[in-house]
């Protein structure tokens, strides 16, 4: 309402859009509560904008609302061992969610990058691993922000070099 008065039992549609999309893609649908908000569970995927809209009706008309930006945070994990041998070679292998290809992930050594590997076409990324002297180390994963999703890091994970 142009007042910002709250509208109880409005009929509303969530609709999204993502920079690849050229119309609005409806995720959820629902009615306003007394105070009139509503909830909507939903998963997105990539960077998108976001709006809500009212259906109209014999008493008033469709209405939208302003669009707002919906950035994703990348969740990167690397399955790393808790300990390995000192010149023995291990595969290292991460994931980053949502799924995506091609993204550079930087591999990280106590806060200094190793190496830059690409995800392929489910998300995943490899790498192998070689530590030449006993000693504890610490690794993390972190993925710059692009068209899709945001920046984000990994937890890191302590390494035992025996």
């Amino acid at each position: 309402m142009p007042d910002k008065t709250p509208v109880a039992g409005l009929n509303v549609r969530f609709e999204v859009k993502n920079s690849t999309d050229s119309t609005w893609r409806s995720i959820a649908v629902g009615v306003t509560d007394a105070a009139g908000t509503i909830t909507a569970p939903a998963i997105v995927a990539e960077k998108s904008q976001i709006r809500l809209v009212s259906e109209g009706s014999w008493e008033r008309l469709e209405a939208k609302s302003l669009e707002k930006a919906i950035n994703v945070a990348p969740n990167i994990m690397m399955q790393l061992p808790s300990s390995v041998k000192a010149t023995s070679a291990y595969q290292v292998k991460g994931q980053i969610f949502p799924k995506s290809a091609g993204v550079s992930v930087n591999v990280k050594r106590n806060g200094v990058v190793i190496g830059s590997y690409l995800t392929d076409a489910t998300g995943g990324f490899n790498f192998t691993l070689i530590e030449k002297e006993a000693n504890l180390v610490n690794y993390q994963a972190s993925v710059a922000a692009n068209a899709k999703m945001g920046a984000g890091n990994s937890e890191i994970y302590p390494l035992l070099i025996r």
